[in-house]
């Protein structure tokens, strides 16, 4: 698994509906969220390294998704993972 991996990524909706992964969308979330776009696109490298490393199907859960976000961004900015948490968990 490797880019070809990102491009077949999708994430399971809270609705069961499967959303092909879009890689701005969540750069976005954490920069409304506070986040610098450096950091954003950091925590963005590294989780997306981690589901590569750990999923083993092209299919990921929103929860996990998120949730992965939320501790890779806390390691860098502990206002902005408040923040996108708060939103990520008001959208549940």
């Amino acid at each position: 698994m490797g880019e070809e991996l990102f491009e077949k990524l999708m994430v399971k909706k809270r609705s069961g509906k499967l959303q092909k992964f879009d890689k701005r969308k969540l750069l976005n979330g954490m920069i409304k969220a506070g986040a610098k776009r450096e950091i954003a696109e950091e925590v963005t490298r590294i989780v997306l390294k981690d589901i590569q490393e750990r999923i083993k199907k092209p299919v990921i859960d929103y929860k996990k998704l998120g949730n992965l976000v939320i501790a890779e961004l806390r390691k860098y900015d502990a206002l902005a993972a408040k923040n996108f948490e708060q939103f990520f968990r008001k959208k549940k």
